[in-house]
């Protein structure tokens, strides 16, 4: 007996060349209950438990093999140009960046990054846009001091958004199966 996802379509409206015993399925997704760590009672919130769905942690060695993101590094010959800009690992490590950004926590936190949705990261970048905005036409440019405050502030909440909403594209391309 193989399950169906479907009933059978028969020319007329009943079901009589339909066995008693079909096993039907229905096409839902797993759902769970998860405890949110950081959860704090405040006006906007959904509780203590989120209901998610289950996914499998994505697997971004297995991406950017399939997506050839090695290969493509060494046609541009962007390691080469990197070199001869005096850009090296060696050059890296006697800086010590990679433990300056263990120590600061940078690496667990674009851990997080990359497990989040990217729906999420994408939608921070309509307040900051919307804030953009509201700096460029409320800030009155009436003297010098005013109009650089304006355009400057304008320019980071604008650059900003734009920043949240290509990486938020970006993980999902990172993401995707």
């Amino acid at each position: 007996m193989t399950p169906h996802l479907a009933p059978p379509r028969n020319k007329g409206t009943s079901l009589e060349g339909v066995k008693a015993k079909a096993t039907w399925l229905a096409g839902v997704s797993k759902k769970v209950n998860t405890l949110d760590e950081n959860w704090a009672k405040g006006f906007f919130g959904y509780g203590y438990f989120v209901e998610d769905s289950e996914m499998d942690a994505p697997n971004y060695l297995k991406t950017a093999e399939r997506k050839k993101v090695l290969s493509n590094i060494e046609s541009l010959g962007l390691l080469s140009a990197a070199e001869k800009a005096g850009l090296s690992l060696s050059k890296l490590e006697s800086l010590k960046l990679f433990s300056t950004a263990e120590r600061l926590g940078l690496l667990s936190t674009l851990e997080r990054l990359l497990v989040s949705d990217p729906a999420a990261i994408s939608s921070i970048s309509l307040p900051l846009f919307v804030a953009s905005l509201g700096s460029f036409i409320l800030i009155p440019d009436t003297n010098v001091a005013l109009a650089i405050a304006k355009y400057g502030v304008a320019a980071v909440l604008g650059g900003s958004a734009v920043l949240f909403f290509a990486l938020g594209f970006l993980l999902a391309a990172l993401q995707e199966e």
